[in-house]
């Protein structure tokens, strides 16, 4: 058995960190079919995590703007978009959760994305070394670029390109933290960070949002003149990370965001009238009185797209309050087949509030949401300046019908998240729900799925987070 074989047939457990610097991904085409013009992509960042034989988790992040041949014409050209579109699609990430070790050429599976495209794409490992804490490995891959929507060029650029992966990654310490500051220090970059798949929102129609050099993203809204329909309620204004981010077998993952906001034109204890469309006996009329944060609220919001689990920070100008919620499939991953074990009907869905209690009106406060799993359980926290269970947030928790009641929340303001195989996990700005951490504005409407989202505010909102956030994975 050769030194790569062994490796790979038990290779050391633990997590480790990829070195850009010292990492290469290099993809080989040809012009006419005959003219070689091997092109490089610079590493971003990336993790291995080994946590047996054939439980191997990647992700890897690749500069798309950063393909060099050896033309600055072919570069550009490559990159415009006609081809790569590195303006509008900036990252290129690879994701694998499964190997398959032992003989020369041992696979990973994965899966590549590419202008917000994925695709399987496996990996044969040909080398492999442990030098020091440090692995080595050297890959193979081709590419089918017509599976990404690049199309461009037939007959003059090939279609299956050849790419070799060389990675330096060095086991990192058990308990060891990445941080990930996803801050925007222009216009430019927050469009490239965030995409809004609800619309441009209240900063289109209002003009009023600003990014600042230090981080600060602020917007204004008074009142409120826009909004979407959906599951979300009556979004004002709903940013999605486009980067999703891993969540370690055995760790945690945290996003974190400062926000002050102000929320004039709310009513205490206001009613929201409306009608169930969706219960078995028929319409029923519907009557509830409203918390401030329903009316109007700055989120801070963690999700699985694909489980529909989601973790929120609600700020208003006068409350804050943490919610744990589960969205039925059929909204949160309309493709998964109910025969599949995770599919989660109405019998499954939920949405609860965890913790409530007093806030100032443009006070600053950093709002974090920190996920945590190993083999036998999983938690999530909700923190407000770093504490888990801070004086200003009381205990009480007010549940919204769907279907049936989260599980009771264990002491503070940690919960208890149905478990979930699935890993990984984006962030959002939001003004209602979904696992992405941003700040969007929010208006009254009934919490039931089915409940009309008719209903229109006065309501306003304005937000202000000095530092759009940190994700940080530990």
């Amino acid at each position: 058995m050769t030194a790569t074989e062994e490796l790979l047939s038990a290779p050391p457990e633990g997590t480790y960190a990829i070195d850009p610097a010292r990492s290469s991904v290099t993809v080989l085409t040809r012009l006419g079919g005959v003219i070689r013009a091997p092109g490089t992509f610079t590493v971003l960042s990336g993790t291995i995590e080994v946590t047996g034989p054939a439980a191997v988790a990647v992700h890897v992040v690749l500069d798309a703007a950063s393909f060099k041949t050896k033309s600055a014409a072919r570069d550009r050209h490559s990159t415009s978009a006609e081809f790569l579109d590195a303006g509008r699609y900036p990252k290129i990430t690879y994701a694998a959760a499964a190997a398959s070790p032992g003989a020369p050429g041992a696979s990973v599976d994965g899966f590549l994305t590419v202008r917000e495209i994925t695709a399987p794409v496996p990996l044969a490992i040909q080398s492999a070394e442990l030098l020091d804490g440090e692995l080595l490995l050297t890959a193979l891959a081709t590419v089918d670029r017509y599976a990404f929507g690049v199309t461009r060029g037939k007959g003059l650029v090939a279609r299956q390109l050849p790419v070799t992966i060389k990675v330096a990654a060095r086991r990192t310490n058990s308990g060891s933290t990445a941080v990930v500051n996803y801050d925007s220090h222009s216009i430019d970059q927050y469009a490239r960070r965030w995409v809004f798949p609800m619309g441009p929102g209240e900063p289109e129609a209002s003009r009023t949002r600003r990014v600042a050099g230090d981080g600060t993203v602020s917007i204004a809204a008074v009142p409120f003149t826009t909004g979407v329909d959906a599951v979300f309620d009556h979004a004002k204004y709903f940013a999605v990370s486009r980067d999703s981010f891993p969540m370690p077998r055995n760790g945690s993952l945290q996003f974190s965001a400062d926000i002050a906001a102000a929320t004039p034109g709310t009513e205490p204890g206001r009613v929201i009238h409306g009608t169930y469309t969706g219960a078995p006996d028929g319409a029923r009329p519907y009557a509830q009185p409203t918390l401030e944060g329903q009316q109007a609220a700055v989120m801070l919001n963690m999700s699985n797209t694909e489980t529909g689990q989601l973790f929120d920070w609600f700020v208003s100008g006068s409350s804050v309050f943490a919610l744990i919620e589960r969205l039925p499939s059929n909204v949160a991953n309309p493709a998964l087949p109910a025969s599949d074990p995770e599919y989660v009907g109405l019998n499954r869905a939920y949405t609860q509030i965890v913790k409530s209690g007093p806030a100032g009106p443009g006070e600053t406060h950093n709002y974090a949401i920190r996920y945590t799993r190993d083999a036998a359980q999983s938690s999530v926290e909700y923190l407000l300046d770093g504490s888990c269970s801070p004086a200003s947030i009381t205990s009480g928790s007010r549940s919204t019908p769907r279907a049936r009641p989260t599980p009771a929340p264990t002491p503070a303001t940690t919960a208890r998240p149905e478990r979930s195989s699935r890993t990984a996990w984006t962030r959002s700005r939001s003004a209602t729900g979904s696992i992405t951490c941003s700040t969007p504005s929010r208006s009254s409407t009934p919490p039931h799925p089915n409940w009309p989202s008719r209903s229109r505010s006065r309501s306003a909102c304005s937000a202000r987070a000095p530092r759009a956030g940190s994700p940080t994975s530990r």
